[in-house]
């Protein structure tokens, strides 16, 4: 009834770095202008790449049992540069990330062609478990062309309800988690030996 809305400057003003949340929704902007963003110096994961900072701060703006969930582009997900890598490892080692869901390239035409995936951030879960789920969507319900016409296939409601198995697990160990063939789990311990920290599923899933 009383919104409360600010309108600031996260990346290179630290006036509100104070500030927690025990929601974050984003969709952050994927574009970085030209010569990079010159960010404060509060941020623990040195960048100028606009989605690098952004998901960096989510993380650190997370209240103890705060809960997150951020559309990334691919980038995010197996670039190899050191300040990408860096942040996989804090995603991981830290226990924020519990769920990465790939959406297929498209999902956002006519605006963008960008692949993207979904990171589903949370310590109170991420805590309780040594593996993170990958879930691959592969149709949304629509054409992933420009047109974007409504088709039958859409792995939407599977995706959501290998989500919420694997969820209820973390909350309860005697619950069984039942996945989809959309999605499998993969230990933490083997991403971060893999040489590039992916969070892309594919390259850990057995054929």
């Amino acid at each position: 009834p009383e919104p409360q809305i600010f309108e600031y400057d996260s990346l290179t003003n630290d006036e509100r770095w104070g500030d927690s949340f025990d929601v974050l929704l984003a969709n952050p902007p994927f574009m970085t202008p030209k010569g990079g963003i010159r960010p404060h110096n509060r941020f623990s994961i040195k960048a100028k790449k606009s989605e690098i900072l952004f998901v960096d701060y989510i993380m650190d703006h997370l209240k103890l049992n705060g809960k997150a969930g951020v559309i990334v582009p691919d980038g995010i997900i197996a670039n190899s540069p050191n300040a990408y890598k860096k942040l996989r490892t804090k995603m991981i080692r830290d226990n924020h990330l519990w769920a990465v869901v790939s959406m297929p390239a498209g999902v956002f035409q006519p605006y963008s062609e960008v692949k993207t995936s979904i990171l589903f951030f949370d310590k109170s879960l991420s805590k309780n478990t040594q593996n993170i789920l990958f879930v691959e969507v592969k149709a949304d319900g629509y054409e992933l062309g420009a047109t974007r016409k409504k088709i039958s296939k859409d792995d939407i409601p599977i995706a959501e309800l290998d989500l919420i198995s694997y969820k209820k697990n973390l909350l309860d160990p005697t619950s069984e988690i039942v996945l989809s063939n959309l999605s499998h789990l993969v230990s933490k311990e083997s991403i971060l030996k893999s040489p590039a920290v992916s969070l892309s599923g594919k390259r850990y899933k057995d054929d």
